[in-house]
């Protein structure tokens, strides 16, 4: 469970949360570009926000954390976290580079991992890398989704987390720009990952499993729904309506 964490959410985004949270799709007539040209109309308020409230470069502080759930990266491709017989499990679709990936993860995020700490949920973690030809290096996704399996692949949630938290707030997603691996790394870092994980994260050691994953998920997911977009909810396979505020506690019900 989260404690002490202060997730910064701008404004204008915080707005955007209350009404229906929106999405990233990789088959949309107006294409990535504009998922990414959208964000940035808040991404600049986001960005003095948060300079304003953690300091000039605006990263923001993960705060303590504890979270002690399991992690294991399945064959299938997913980041699984949690590991409760009977528990509600639920996949979890996200890119790195979605704007309303990051929407998801502050809206409900704290509340998934409280879920999880309790026991009453297990989430598998997909990661898809659709949205690579929006970043400029043409990978950010793929190397961000392999920082998350680098973490992961150390059994370490509150790290998982707290990386996830800091890769989803105001001003961290590349917005005309792509975070390089080193960057990668010191995020992990100041998110409390262990030394080998950092290191896996600034040599790509998992980008090349990450960009399999990435392609595994994408046909769990065309399977269910026909489409690829983010951020998407399944629960025994069919597609969960997240625009209702409690959709999470519906399931558990």
């Amino acid at each position: 469970m989260r404690t002490g964490r202060t997730l910064l959410i701008a404004p204008a985004l915080a707005a955007a949360a209350a009404l229906t949270l929106a999405a990233c799709g990789s088959d949309a007539g107006s294409d990535a570009a504009e998922d990414t040209s959208t964000s940035s109309s808040v991404a600049a308020a986001e960005s003095s926000t948060a300079a304003e409230q953690d300091g000039a470069d605006g990263d923001p502080d993960p705060g303590p954390e504890v979270f002690d759930a399991p992690v294991a990266l399945l064959s299938d491709g997913a980041i699984r976290v949690g590991e409760t017989e009977g528990a509600t499990r639920i996949d979890v679709f996200v890119d790195f580079m979605c704007p309303h990936c990051a929407q998801f993860h502050q809206e409900y995020g704290e509340e998934i991992d409280e879920a999880i700490d309790a026991g009453e949920l297990v989430v598998d973690y997909r990661y898809l890398d659709f949205l690579n030809r929006s970043s400029t290096d043409g990978e950010y996704s793929t190397r961000a989704a392999g920082a998350a399996r680098c973490v992961a692949a150390d059994d370490d949630a509150a790290a998982l987390t707290g990386l996830s938290d800091l890769l989803f707030t105001a001003g961290t997603q590349p917005q005309g720009g792509t975070l390089v691996d080193d960057e990668l790394a010191d995020y992990a870092r100041e998110a409390g990952a262990s030394d080998e994980a950092v290191a896996c994260i600034a040599d790509g050691d998992q980008t090349a499993e990450a960009a399999e994953a990435a392609q595994a998920n994408e046909r769990v997911l065309q399977d269910a729904i026909g489409r690829v977009g983010t951020p998407v909810v399944l629960y025994q396979g069919e597609d969960v309506d997240i625009s209702k505020k409690e959709w999470l506690r519906d399931l558990e019900d």
